[in-house]
């Protein structure tokens, strides 16, 4: 029996730890439901237990001028209160905050103010009632009550167990189970540096297949059902909504492994989307000629490249290099170049697209042109060299990347606008009077551009 009711008053003890470990301010949100476990269970215990003494201050700031019993010095308040319960006769006690003496009272005193003591009253004190004889049942009524809170705390350490149990597996499978989707960076800032493909896939992979290109058409046309927007309104309108999530462009939403290209398109953004659309819809199902597993990439610049980037970081993927910008690496990969013409403006007055055609001129890529050639009305003196760019800055880059050879593009130019094909023929007497120093033939390598311009 005294084996049964030590291992009590340690449940008994260990029940009061939980209890208070779960209302600690830095415990775990699971905590909650520990308390519900443990709080019913520690008022059972309790109210079952045979000898429930209260430790708390009876009278702060009161002492107790009663027989003394006996007295010693103590740490703690609770200290003095178990020193009270194991003494027998001890009906008050009285602790002195800044001693810690701990002074044990027989009954029969008043209470009286004392700043620096505490008064408490053991549970004895309760029972103003004569002692009644012992029943001869007590010691059995006592373990009855001692299965009872051996049985409430068992059952309340399984359950406990069993919630933990839950909580971390489902924690660990959590963790174990949530790969870190790309998009998962907090901020523009990482969307674009750590966590965007478009540093680390090949700019010629930055395509969109025929079929998803003519897709977004046909979504094009259910936006605008009666007007034509250009590409600039396109883009704001439809593109950066779609892609602002991922920080990517079209292409690589679509197509997160890349397509490799085979036709890079240039046109100017000025034009209608849908004029656009049509007149490539017309040229590409005929030039399919390749596996149905092996889908011909548009290289297509308001697709392709990333809208959603702020200028600094478009300024620096595009690189200090033009002739190294991903639009000259995908032409450098492309099988041939497609030019769109069309009816509103003349793509010879958009620098980039002089850029890309030379460069395609240069690296002996075939140039196919489609579309309307452009009318007199259309043509002025800013085209060749002296185009322009909607951003000032890449107009002056790009102007210094063609320094050496302002007469070959000009000339280049002039004669395109004049002709139905791009692809040169064997003499073009303008051409061949240039300086061989400043100009390359013809179909040349494309590599030799990319070194000269690395060196």
């Amino acid at each position: 029996a005294a084996l049964v009711v030590a291992w009590a008053r340690c449940a008994r003890t260990l029940t009061s730890l939980l209890c208070e470990f779960s209302f600690a301010p830095k415990a775990h949100p699971s905590m909650r439901l520990l308390r519900l476990l443990w709080l019913p269970w520690f008022w059972a215990i309790g109210g079952a237990s045979t000898e429930s003494e209260s430790c708390e201050p009876y009278k702060p700031g009161h002492n107790y001028h009663g027989a003394l019993l006996d007295e010693r010095l103590t740490t703690r308040f609770e200290e003095c209160c178990a020193f009270c319960h194991d003494t027998p006769g001890c009906k008050r006690f009285v602790r002195n905050r800044t001693d810690g003496n701990c002074q044990l009272k027989e009954d029969g005193g008043a209470a009286k103010e004392a700043e620096d003591c505490d008064l408490g009253v053991h549970h004895g004190d309760r029972l103003e009632k004569e002692e009644e004889p012992e029943d001869e049942n007590d010691d059995e009524h006592l373990l009855h009550e001692i299965e009872i809170v051996l049985l409430l705390v068992s059952t309340s350490i399984i359950i406990t167990l069993i919630v933990v149990a839950i909580v971390l597996y489902r924690r660990r499978t959590s963790h174990k189970h949530q790969e870190p989707p790309v998009h998962s960076c907090r901020t523009l800032s990482t969307r674009i540096s750590a966590c965007n493909r478009h540093h680390t896939l090949h700019p010629s992979m930055w395509c969109v297949t025929p079929e998803q290109f003519f897709a977004f058409l046909d979504e094009v046309y259910m936006r605008y059902p009666d007007e034509d927007p250009d590409a600039y309104r396109v883009v704001e309108e439809m593109i950066k909504p779609m892609t602002e999530e991922s920080a990517e462009s079209y292409a690589l939403r679509l197509n997160p492994e890349g397509v490799p290209v085979k036709h890079f398109i240039t046109h100017a953004w000025g034009e209608g989307v849908k004029s656009f659309g049509e007149t490539l819809r017309a040229r590409i199902p005929c030039d399919v000629t390749e596996p149905v597993d092996e889908p011909s990439g548009l290289w297509i610049c308001f697709l392709a490249n990333p809208q959603t980037w702020p200028s600094n970081e478009l300024e620096r993927l595009l690189g200090a290099n033009v002739w190294l910008s991903p639009f000259a690496v995908a032409i450098e990969k492309a099988i041939n170049v497609i030019a769109v013409r069309n009816a509103n403006i003349n793509m010879y007055s958009r620098l980039w697209c002089v850029f890309e055609l030379f460069v395609a001129h240069r690296g002996g890529k075939p140039i196919i042109p489609i579309g309307p050639v452009p009318r007199p009305g259309m043509t002025s003196d800013l085209v060749g060299i002296k185009a322009l760019c909607s951003v000032n800055r890449d107009t002056l880059k790009l102007r210094a990347a063609m320094s050496g050879c302002v007469k070959e593009v000009d000339q280049w130019v002039h004669w395109a606008m004049r002709s139905n094909t791009f692809m040169l023929p064997a003499l073009v007497p303008e051409l061949e009077e240039h300086d061989s120093e400043t100009s390359m033939e013809v179909g040349s390598d494309f590599s030799q551009i990319v070194e000269r311009s690395r060196v």
